[in-house]
């Protein structure tokens, strides 16, 4: 996919001066620097530049100037979504989003959003996209195969119709999975996703799966009850519907993880032989422990009077009700307390995972319920922190590092010459506290400059927008 370049901004010359620039290839930070930008590109970036008379000018002391975010996990490529969404990922910093789920026909409407966004008659991210998953739990955004033929065909289908990458659910059957990453590789294309019922993570990492989200089936691989847990997870995921298949294997690892906290039956001799095996393999995680979070706390007070629900439509928020989500209906305690135990174990993973040198990515899994599209990016980062990550790591997993997973170093991902201009202004350091990303004085999309008052007004745009849906 080539990263489109947005014609409004073509002649646009803009200065940020006196800024702090947040390195986060090089782990450091210059300050009282000059950034000059022309068009969509960062042209120089630098102590001492000399500004034209005709380049906008903005004045960065006591600022801090962070490459544009990504959210490398979102379901917002629906076209009821889309309206209010993207103009909040905007004005939350977020200019690129990986997008992991949505019916195939959507395909064809990305390369329509895409253009709309190019010449500036849309605004939103940057857009890497799955189109339709395999092995997945709604029928509206899976692509169904039934053996390893058709497994190859809808690889070869969704290339066909503009697949950035291959996206594979917890419920695609064993042999087809292997088929599908075979078929994958043959392609061209990335396997990435959750690991299946039937396949271990350590055997999703030795056949190419490049990233694994949500951190499942990793705990099953580190027991030391593996092939007994992996078959209860299995025999919970057998079931012609497929949606009370996936709820059914939610709560039986979430009773599972409970269980192996409570007998200690987590091995760390197989921990590190996994991690070992994913830093020699290259493969990514993305944990979404905002969505984790989201799963464990559901019924807290707090989430259900949070203020972002303002900007949810009411559609969305309806289909949030347990009794229509097999994952939640009728949660006892003793569920409610596994999905605690498991959240800090997992948490406490990904930062063994960081120290072991593992590449993680910063995702949210926005479409479920209490993840909020551009805000909870930033809560992902405070989760990523407490788990364990430094400041920096974690802003590089939100950075840098979706610039290194796609092969786009050269394109996006640091404030250096030659970069896309994408780039968030802050009011604060996120190096001494995380949570100062979300304290935004500006975003320059593309070589465009929104100020304060410009992210307001798209705020207040999403919002009003929701509240129609």
């Amino acid at each position: 996919m080539l990263i489109p370049v947005l014609s409004f901004a073509q002649e646009n010359v803009l200065a940020i001066k006196n800024v702090s620039v947040i390195d986060v290839k090089n782990n450091k930070v210059e300050r009282n620097m000059v950034v000059l930008i022309k068009g969509n590109k960062i042209k120089a970036v630098n102590k001492k530049i000399r500004i034209s008379k005709e380049a906008i000018v903005t004045d960065g002391t006591g600022k801090y100037l962070v490459p544009g975010l990504w959210d490398m996990h979102t379901h917002a490529l629906r076209a009821e979504r889309i309206e209010a969404f993207f103009p909040l990922f905007i004005a939350n910093g977020i200019t690129g989003i990986r997008d992991m789920a949505m019916p195939l026909e959507n395909l064809e409407l990305l390369k329509q959003w895409r253009k709309e966004i190019e010449t500036g008659n849309r605004i939103g991210p940057r857009i890497f996209a799955s189109g339709a998953t395999l092995g997945g739990a709604r029928p509206q955004l899976t692509i169904r195969v039934a053996n390893e033929v058709e497994a190859r065909q809808a690889v070869v289908t969704l290339k066909q119709h503009g697949a950035d990458f291959i996206k594979v659910h917890s419920l695609l059957h064993r042999a087809l999975f292997f088929a599908a990453a075979d078929e994958a590789r043959k392609q061209g294309l990335d396997v990435v996703g959750h690991v299946p019922v039937g396949v271990s993570a350590a055997e999703a990492s030795d056949a190419g799966m490049k990233s694994m989200e949500h951190l499942y089936g990793i705990l099953e691989c580190c027991s030391s009850n593996e092939e007994e847990v992996r078959k209860e997870v299995e025999q919970a995921a057998i079931n012609p519907d497929t949606w009370a298949a996936w709820g059914a294997v939610v709560r039986t690892t979430d009773k599972l993880y409970g269980q192996q906290e409570n007998k200690k039956t987590f091995s760390k001799e197989k921990t590190k032989s996994l991690f070992d095996r994913f830093v020699k393999n290259g493969t990514w995680q993305c944990p979404t422990l905002v969505m984790r979070r989201a799963l464990a706390l559901r019924e807290d007070s707090s989430f259900k009077k949070d203020i972002r629900l303002n900007y949810i439509p009411r559609s969305d928020v309806n289909s949030w009700s347990p009794q229509t989500d097999t994952r939640n209906v009728n949660l006892s305690a003793q569920e409610i307390t596994n999905r605690n135990i498991r959240l800090a174990k997992e948490s406490e993973l990904v930062g063994e995972m960081s120290r072991a040198g593992i590449k993680i990515l910063a995702g949210t899994d926005l479409g479920n319920p209490y993840v909020y599209p551009g805000f909870s990016l930033h809560d992902e980062l405070e989760l990523l922190v407490q788990a364990g990550l430094s400041t920096m790591q974690a802003l590089q997993t939100a950075t840098i590092n979706p610039a290194r997973f796609f092969g786009r170093e050269k394109e996006f991902g640091t404030i250096e010459k030659g970069k896309i201009a994408d780039l968030v202004l802050l009011d604060a350091n996120p190096l001494e506290n995380i949570s100062n990303t979300k304290k935004i004085a500006a975003v320059i999309i593309n070589g465009r400059l929104l100020r304060r008052t410009d992210l307001d007004a798209l705020l207040k745009k999403g919002a009003d927008i929701a509240k129609k849906q």
